[in-house]
């Protein structure tokens, strides 16, 4: 499988749509982002590039060390809530440029801290799981579904690994406890036993010259680098909405706690990675929009990890933002997985301020 062809594509500088919204990716040497007005500003070489309408844009992305961004341009992304993300080449963000005021209430933070202490950071750490492995699950299902009539003996394997998640996600109900340190281990094995089913069956539906033997967020084979680079983008839009719920990112409950470590967004990412990142790359592969050619940039110094090519990182880009603009059901109602994003966020607080009894998390179905 070969990539396709990107001549007369911009893949350094690009946009993509999110509902109304767009995210603008500077991933090339040189470029400058200034303001006109209300409008951001991409120069190339001096030349003006493209120019959008601040209102109209969700997330701006600076992906290589020679974007240069005016001040300008921060005071409008402040003005108008536009988050800016600086990430690695790697997908994974370093820093986020964002107000200093706060927003949501104190209290929340203060509930928060609290909680970790209580039964509701156990019910969090458990809800999160539960949220995670019961979205494996259906993917696998979902995965299954699509193969009964072309591949039904793989079909029935893939249906066979997410029953084993399922009883895993049942045995997480069973777990009691009044703080989360003394039941976090408990949660966590059980967390890596989903994982063996559910890896060992997405492996089955890739292509073996990819190499994937498992998940592995150090990992060299082209699966695992496609994973870390999607999740990176996620990451980024959970940040945004612990942020603007109020919440502080780094006082998670299922994730420990340690100096720099973004807890609770990497708790809340989990209920989300595999409808939003998983999916996406598994149907760009199955789809062969990717392959085990030309994937990873070329020439780099010897014993550098393997960097995803800028094709690549175009292709995997589009696909995970045009999937966060898609609309699911969830609660009754059809909505983006951007806004259900936001909307979860909301509720872990609303739930630390005692304003619903219960956490429930995202799940789609299949």
């Amino acid at each position: 499988m070969g990539l396709p062809t990107s001549k007369g594509r911009n893949l350094l500088f690009y946009h993509y749509q999110l509902d109304l919204r767009k995210r603008l990716f500077l991933d090339e040497f040189g470029l400058f982002l200034g303001r006109r007005r209300k409008r951001f500003v991409v120069r190339r070489k001096g030349k003006v590039a493209e120019e959008v309408p601040a209102d109209d844009v969700e997330a701006i992305v600076l992906m290589s060390k020679g974007v240069a961004v005016s001040e300008d341009a921060v005071r409008l992304a402040i003005d108008r809530r536009v988050q800016i993300v600086h990430a690695y080449h790697s997908g994974w963000p370093y820093a986020f440029t964002i107000p200093t005021f706060l927003s949501g209430s104190v209290e929340t933070r203060r509930q928060q801290f609290l909680a970790y202490s209580d039964e509701r950071g156990v019910e969090l750490a458990k809800a999160f799981v539960i949220g995670k492995l019961t979205n494996q699950s259906n993917l696998l299902k979902l995965l299954s579904k699509s193969r009964q009539r072309t591949q039904p003996r793989l079909a029935n394997e893939l249906y066979g690994h997410a029953v084993g998640v399922d009883h895993v996600a049942d045995r997480l109900g069973e777990i009691r406890g009044f703080e989360v340190d003394a039941v976090r281990l408990d949660i966590m094995n059980l967390e890596a036993g989903a994982a063996r089913f559910y890896w060992s069956g997405i492996a089955r539906v890739l292509p073996s010259e990819l190499g994937f033997r498992g998940r592995d967020p150090g990992g060299t084979d082209p699966f695992n680098v496609l994973l870390n680079y999607g999740y990176g983008i996620l990451y980024g839009e959970v940040w945004k909405a612990v942020y603007y719920a109020g919440l502080d990112p780094f006082a998670g409950f299922l994730h420990a706690d340690r100096p720099g470590k973004p807890s609770l967004v990497l708790d809340l990412i989990e209920e989300f990675r595999q409808q939003v990142v998983d999916r996406s790359i598994v149907s760009l592969i199955a789809r062969r929009r990717l392959g085990d050619e030309g994937i990873f940039e070329e020439g780099l110094p010897e014993g550098e990890k393997p960097i995803l090519s800028k094709a690549v990182r175009h292709l995997v880009a589009e696909a995970i933002v045009k999937r966060l603009g898609d609309e699911v059901a969830f609660e009754g109602k059809k909505l983006a997985l951007s806004s259900i994003i936001l909307r979860q966020a909301r509720k872990v607080a609303r739930y630390l301020r005692g304003t619903i009894r219960a956490y429930t998390p995202f799940v789609q179905r299949w």
